[in-house]
């Protein structure tokens, strides 16, 4: 069969990027003119945006990702259908397709690897796969009454099928993209694009220290709260921050691990260590389990790549690297279950000083080593002598001692003398007697003992460390962060599940959580009827609105309405019918600033047809959980067809506004106090002390802009709570059976297959498994942002081009790594 000629293949490419191109300026700019907060800003980013891609074209590789968890304004705009993402990556499409139009060539291929190119069978099942999400947006649509165009619909409606299949759309629509890039320039790719996640991952970090320092606080590991960052689709619970954070944090750990540049390790270790501490306190047993998974494929993958088939596995040097493990954990368990934080920091403190003296002072003499060790010993008895004559001495000589210690290790790696080599050691023993001090002086004779046999413990690793030939840890920075990194790991998750009792008794009910969620499962395919639609499916986006009005009446969480009447629109509120009580409620909420003391003024018309009880809140709250609050609760009697207009006030002196460096939000919420009751509202104001008004649409005349619902504990409604029976009650038996063939495709290459041996394979196959870990407790591909991000994954997985025979695997540096 004769192919086309060059200038032929580039003409017809060249009409086709044209025409993707103008699609997506016409669409981005379509949504951006009906924004509900500003069409003008959004029309002008959009622009902009696109000039930028179209100058740079592989810069949406960067951007995309980093911006994936901060763009979107839905608490603010009220859009659930449409986003800012949206925006953001039609307006990528647009100016990299255009730059595609007068590019002047077809890039050329690599001489190390082959050109990137789906494989037929990969082709056929995305043809299928898109075939039968098509289908399913017909059923769904179909399902949900006909096809009724709205800026504002909500999970129930017609439009939530669109809403679902547009992450597939837009990974369909970057792909040719994405392999453009990889053709012209693999190693590109994988740093702007990997260090697009690592930023993204950084961002939803800096998100959740945000949320946890302005709300529970950061140390809380007791109260019932679960960080959300700025992932707003968990408004009615679900696993959006977990599937995000199961994608991203296998790049940054083989980022990490591959780095030779100093500078970089340290930023890189420091996304690391965020992300681990956003991890623990999702609380998700889930994530846990990701992130094992994750590490352990990791690893396996990469020591297979850096040893040749026939090397025999270090068998003896993993054994050991085991029982040293299951030492560290029951030691600082140890250490954290008498002394505590205190004890475990300063625990911590001795490890980071004895990673690089084991490596600095191993040509010490014995000399050397009791002349410095009694000199720390005897500066740590003074230290004890001195700590009872000022408050909080202990701590104090300990700060003292450590910061002694890291000049000295510093000096002695600056200048290598001998005099700073025992100023090393002398500082190091002072530093682990002060230890010792803060345990006992938090926790008594108990935290001392404990914390003495886990120090004991460590001086004889370190001792082992110096003899040996065979070192415990590597003598390189990088190495020893790494080290350092596992053992912080460690103490942070003892400290999550020891230092609290909320994910204590969330391990507790696991088996009670699994039969809830068993049934929970069997009650979502029970609603599949008939053979066409465990065939096809019900349709994209149908389990809420078929779980709303088709399960039993205690799950129905509640509901809205814009309605119409004779030309002025309001909302219908309905109430939930389960038993209520202040987290159950179902809240119409909008953002407000937080007033420091006064009073907030509330006005509304309402109209009920039977007793109810109206329910008024000003909250310090991201998202599902509240701090301070200024509420109201009034009962209503019935005047059928009757408005009245309310006037509330609500105190705001319980109303904190959170620690300056992380100040709160808060909401303005309306809910139904009643079981089953509905009620109509309409004109809804708030005033603040001044009078000023915060409200904006308070009339609904503009649908739902501003306006956004939380559901904050009823979130079994909302999700099947399964990535694959999500897929099978979307897309049937069919879609199912097509999406596990495109996994399969995707995990034979790069853990088996032709890609196994490109250096982005490990990352690529951690990542894609663990979104499949949590996706099994989990719906997650009803999160647009998080499900696009996926199949973007996916599609490099399936593009990721295979080694030439005979030639090398250069490596490739991810996320910035060189």
């Amino acid at each position: 069969m004769s192919q086309r000629p060059p200038e032929q293949h580039s003409l017809a490419s060249r009409g086709i990027a044209a025409v993707m191109a103008l699609a997506s300026l016409v669409g981005g700019l379509g949504i951006a003119a009906h924004h509900p907060l500003s069409a003008d800003t959004a029309l002008v980013l959009v622009l902009t945006w696109s000039l930028a891609c179209a100058a740079l074209p592989r810069l949406w590789l960067l951007i995309v990702p980093a911006l994936l968890p901060l763009i979107d304004l839905a608490p603010w705009s009220g859009w659930l259908t449409f986003e800012e993402f949206d925006l953001l990556l039609l307006g990528a499409a647009a100016g990299a397709y255009a730059r595609l139009v007068v590019q002047a060539r077809q890039p050329t291929a690599s001489a190390n690897w082959r050109t990137p190119r789906l494989a037929l069978r990969s082709k056929l099942l995305l043809n299928a796969l898109l075939i039968s999400a098509l289908v399913a947006l017909y059923r769904g649509v179909l399902d949900a009454g006909g096809l009724q165009l709205g800026w504002f619909q909500g999970y129930d409606e017609a439009l939530n099928s669109l809403r679902l299949l547009k992450s597939l759309l837009f990974a369909l629509l970057l792909s040719p993209l994405l392999r453009w890039e990889l053709a012209r320039d693999g190693r590109g790719v994988a740093r702007w694009l990997g260090g697009g996640l690592i930023l993204g991952l950084a961002g939803a970090g800096l998100a959740a220290v945000w949320e946890r320092a302005a709300f529970p606080g950061l140390l809380d590991f007791s109260s019932d709260y679960r960080t959300t960052a700025l992932f707003w689709e968990m408004h009615v619970g679900g696993a959006a921050l977990d599937g995000f954070l199961a994608l991203t944090l296998p790049f940054a750990l083989d980022a990490v691990l591959r780095t030779r540049s100093k500078l970089r390790w340290l930023w890189l270790a420091a996304v690391l260590l965020l992300s681990i501490y956003v991890c623990l306190t999702t609380f998700s047993r889930g994530v846990y389990l990701a992130v094992g998974t994750a590490l352990v494929v990791l690893v396996l993958c990469q020591l297979r790549n850096r040893n040749a088939p026939q090397a025999r596995p270090p068998v003896r040097r993993l054994l050991f690297g085991g029982i040293l493990l299951a030492l560290t954990v029951l030691a600082m368990q140890l250490v954290f279950k008498s002394g505590g934080y205190r004890a475990m920091l300063a625990v911590l403190a001795v490890v980071l000083l004895s990673l690089p003296l084991g490596s600095s002072t191993k040509a010490g003499k014995p000399g050397d080593w009791m002349a410095g060790g009694l000199a720390g010993l005897l500066l740590g008895l003074l230290g004890g002598f001195a700590a009872g004559l000022v408050s909080k001495g202990p701590y104090l000589l300990f700060a003292l001692a450590l910061g002694a210690a890291l000049l000295a290790q510093t000096m002695y790696k600056l200048r290598s003398t001998r005099l700073w080599q025992v100023a090393s050691i002398a500082t190091y023993g002072w530093t682990v007697v002060q230890a010792a001090m803060v345990a006992w002086h938090w926790g008594g004779d108990g935290a001392l003992l404990d914390t003495s046999l886990t120090l004991i413990g460590l001086l004889l690793v370190l001792f082992w460390q110096l003899k040996t030939s065979s070192p415990l840890w590597p003598s390189q920075l990088q190495g020893q962060g790494a080290v350092f990194g596992v053992i912080m790991l460690i103490s942070g998750t003892i400290a999550v599940l020891s230092g609290g009792g909320y994910m204590a008794g969330r391990f507790s009910t696991s088996e009670r959580d699994m039969g809830g969620r068993l049934q929970h499962w069997s009650s979502g395919l029970s609603l599949l009827h008939s053979d066409g639609d465990w065939l096809l499916g019900k349709g994209l986006g149908r389990f809420p609105a078929n779980y709303l009005y088709g399960a039993s009446d205690n799950e129905f969480p509640g509901s809205y309405r814009i309605n119409n009447e004779h030309g002025n629109a309001y909302l219908t509120l309905a109430g939930p019918r389960h038993i209520l009580g202040f987290g159950e409620l179902f809240r119409m909420a909008q953002r407000v600033p937080v007033q420091h003391g006064g009073a907030y003024t509330a006005k509304l018309d309402v109209r009920v047809k039977e007793e109810t009880t109206l329910h008024v809140e000003v909250c310090e709250k991201q998202l599902l959980y509240n701090a301070g609050c200024a509420l109201q609760s009034l009962a209503l009697k019935p005047d059928p067809g009757s408005w009245r207009t309310l006037t509330l006030r609500l105190d705001a002196t319980n109303l904190g506004g959170g620690p300056s460096y992380a100040p709160r939000l808060a909401f303005f919420s309306i809910a139904v106090d009643t079981r089953g009751r509905v009620m109509d509202i309409d004109n809804v104001q708030l005033l603040d002390a001044q009078g000023r008004s915060l409200l904006g649409n308070g009339d609904f005349a503009r649908e739902m802009a501003h306006w956004f619902f939380t559901s904050d504990r009823q979130h079994l409604p909302w999700h099947i709570k399964n990535l694959f029976l999500n897929v099978l009650f979307d897309q049937g038996l069919i879609g199912l059976a097509l999406f596990l063939c495109l996994l399969v495709a995707a995990g034979w290459r790069l853990l088996v297959g032709d890609a196994r041996s490109h250096p982005l394979a490990p990352a690529l196959a951690a990542s894609l498994l663990a979104f499949l870990v949590v996706g099994a407790f989990d719906s997650l591909l009803d999160v647009p942002r998080v499900a696009f991000l996926f199949y973007l994954l996916l599609m490099l997985a399936l593009y990721l081009p295979a080694p030439r025979p005979g030639r090398p695997s250069a490596p490739v540096a991810t996320g910035g790594a060189r």
